[in-house]
């Protein structure tokens, strides 16, 4: 075993027994206090995918942890055990419930409109100078989760840290505020450049500029929505009055056709589709109405032309990138899926 294969399977298993996986991970705990010594089975280990990928050999995962003062191997070279108690088990936080009428913490599709992952922080307008922005590479197709993203950062710069997940444009980025000395922190955290979150390793890097503008202004307008529902008292207002005018400017708002039903704004499609979204089970093509309305949004996408080639119809499900949100995907006569952000094409419907 050489010895950048051995330097991987011992981060692994260092990973597996270190407290912020054990924290929360009840399968390995309930094996670990099975046992009167608490070792973790070999075996148990090398059923999970990452050390699975690495190696399938007990006696290399043995050799990986010679070197680690925290773990002990079991003298029949069956299992190993951290030399620390266990932590206490963590219950995961309880996901937020929803209504027929609110948005999903996380939404969208093709990296376009993915809205940032909620964290309790209060609505304010905080100062750009006051957080940072980080982001994150080597996390495409993997399933990177919004809980896991947050452990990590919290662990990081402490755990009075606001961390907020940003998904947009196929890019993935963390903006953190709320700490002491939080420009140092980032400063180190970009220096080492690899991060681990979870099972994966990343690379980090500070944004500035317009990019951690863009990306400011987009979190700080998702809390604003999170925490009152369509918007901000002067967002309301604004709306108000933009619909007693109408979209010509004048008289009463003219209702939108979409896929030959009537609504009263674009905000009345998105919520249409955002309860679509929930409610579609994973896999199942879309029908009469829904089907329609999906296909009128879609033609507004800048890209519709390839979208709707060798369209068969539309179905819902978990995100490729992340399972924890869902979205639309176009599927083709091949039954080939691609998803895409019917966020965008609502908004081009008032154009």
């Amino acid at each position: 075993m050489d010895a950048e294969k051995k330097a991987a399977i011992a981060k692994q298993v260092d990973y597996y027994f270190s407290d912020a996986n054990l924290k929360q991970d009840k399968f390995f705990q309930d094996k670990m206090r099975a046992d009167p010594e608490h070792y973790l089975p070999v075996e148990v280990l090398l059923k999970c995918n990452k050390l699975k990928n690495l190696t399938s050999d007990p006696a290399e995962v043995l050799e990986s942890i010679k070197d680690n003062m925290e773990l002990e191997p079991k003298a029949d070279g069956t299992g190993i055990r951290r030399k620390a108690p266990l932590p206490d088990l963590q219950e995961r936080p309880a996901k937020r419930a929803r209504t027929e009428r609110s948005a999903p913490t996380k939404q969208e599709d093709e990296g376009e409109d993915q809205e940032p992952a909620e964290e309790s922080a209060p609505v304010a307008d905080v100062p750009i100078d006051q957080v940072v922005v980080f982001s994150i590479e080597g996390v495409a197709g993997r399933n990177l989760r919004f809980a896991a993203v947050k452990e990590a950062f919290k662990a990081a710069m402490g755990e009075a840290a606001f961390v907020f997940v940003d998904h947009f444009d196929n890019k993935v980025h963390t903006e953190v505020y709320g700490v002491p000395d939080i420009h140092t922190l980032a400063n180190k955290l970009a220096e080492d450049k690899q991060f681990q979150i979870a099972q994966d390793t990343v690379t980090l890097g500070l944004v500035e500029g317009e990019a951690k503008e863009a990306v400011h202004k987009r979190v700080q307008q998702h809390q604003r929505t999170m925490t009152h529902g369509r918007g901000n008292a002067r967002d309301n207002k604004k709306r108000k009055l933009n619909d007693k005018k109408g979209r010509s400017g004048k008289g009463k708002a003219a209702p939108l056709n979409v896929g030959g039903q009537q609504f009263n704004s674009t905000e009345a499609v998105k919520l249409h589709l955002q309860k679509v979204l929930r409610e579609c089970p994973d896999g199942k093509l879309l029908e009469g109405k829904n089907h329609s309305v999906l296909l009128d949004v879609l033609k507004h996408h800048e890209r519709a032309d390839e979208k709707t080639k060798d369209l068969k119809g539309f179905s819902a499900g978990p995100n490729p990138n992340f399972p924890e949100t869902r979205c639309f995907f176009v599927v083709h006569n091949d039954d080939s899926k691609t998803d895409f952000s019917y966020v965008k094409c609502v908004e081009r419907l008032q154009s």
